[in-house]
């Protein structure tokens, strides 16, 4: 076993080092893909189109690489602390930060309606602009609940009858986009069926079960029908956020491929020896970089800052400049980076 397979399958492994740098330049990735899809360049269609296929695809499969099974009420407090106390605490914030630039600005505030506020109890969908990112979050805890309880009945991801259920789930999720495509759903729930693959993937990952020659065997095959399908007539079109999946399996199938020859060739990457540390510091700042940079994009365009590769730098900089001033204070570390941990919050109450 090689030493990127091991880290792969050493449990409880929070830290690995291509894997930090996949977040980061998954992140900038991220910033480049919606900084374009407000670009009037020529270019931008291609790279929107090319970087949707596999960008939130890759970060659910990160989180399978990451996910360890725990006790159902355990795993719940975890994320709750984890992921949906730092999504109300950025969500507080931003919306502080919106009435403040709207009374800079001289614009009117859309959260002050009726639709406004009920984006932001909704969620998911119905939060656009500068909440863009924020269904990630929301539709990564359910979706990590319901693999956990799959992990809990069947042990491991390579188990035939939870590979089936995954399916079956994709398979119901996709029938009920095809009858009802755009419907919005609260925290993207309806996300949940179309996450799952990929989370369920990157679980596999971290067992240990594909080999490599068999992966790139695997990953070549999917290309090489991607291509043909392409040439016939088929749109590959994909956006989790408005749970679009693309075709029917082999768009699931080519996110998952583009992705896989993407931590290989950040592994080849982390090689460099002075390149991996810019990246992994980028890629443990991700979570705030993905709450913030819209936000920062937006408050620029605003300002009638248009010029791109400052838009870029500024979305990924600024909320790193956040992340470290909040780093500072427990308190900050707790609400906005989720860092507290389940004993501790209880001890907390406890204490007050």
């Amino acid at each position: 076993m090689n030493r990127a397979k091991a880290l792969e399958t050493r449990p409880g492994h929070k830290r690995i080092a291509w894997l930090e740098a996949c977040k980061g330049l998954g992140i900038i990735l991220l910033v480049v893909l919606h900084v374009c899809a407000d670009s009037k360049s020529s270019m931008s269609p291609e790279i929107v189109w090319f970087l949707r296929l596999f960008r939130m695809p890759m970060f659910f499969v990160v989180s399978g690489l990451l996910f360890s099974v725990r006790p159902p009420m355990n795993l719940v407090e975890r994320k709750f602390l984890s992921i949906i106390v730092p999504y109300i605490a950025f969500l507080a914030l931003i919306l502080a930060l919106i009435s403040l630039r709207s009374i800079l600005f001289h614009v009117p505030n859309p959260y002050l309606t009726r639709a406004g506020v009920k984006a932001v109890i909704l969620g998911g969908e119905y939060l656009k602009s500068d909440f863009g990112v924020f269904w990630f979050m929301t539709c990564l805890f359910f979706t990590q609940i319901l693999y956990n309880a799959m992990l809990l009945r069947w042990k491991t991801a390579s188990n035939p009858r939870l590979v089936a259920v995954v399916i079956l789930i994709y398979v119901c999720g996709y029938a009920l986009w095809l009858a009802a495509p755009g419907l919005p759903t609260p925290w993207a729930i309806g996300v949940v069926p179309f996450g799952l693959p990929f989370l369920w993937f990157g679980n596999l990952m971290k067992e240990g079960r594909i080999g490599l020659r068999g992966a790139w065997l695997l990953c070549i095959a999917v290309i090489a029908v991607s291509l043909m399908a392409g040439i016939f007539g088929t749109h590959f079109r994909m956006d989790l956020k408005y749970a679009e999946p693309g075709p029917p399996l082999i768009g699931m199938a080519l996110a998952i491929a583009i992705t896989w020859l993407f931590f290989q060739l950040m592994k080849v990457i982390c090689l460099i020896p002075w390149l991996p540390r810019p990246l992994e510091v980028i890629g443990a700042s991700s979570m705030t970089v993905m709450f913030l940079h819209q936000f920062v994009h937006f408050s620029l365009r605003q300002a009638g800052i248009g010029f791109e590769p400052l838009l870029i730098f500024a979305g990924v900089t600024v909320p790193m400049v956040f992340w470290f001033l909040v780093r500072q204070a427990p308190w900050a570390s707790a609400l906005f980076l989720g860092t507290a941990t389940p004993g501790a919050a209880l001890r907390h109450l406890r204490l007050g």
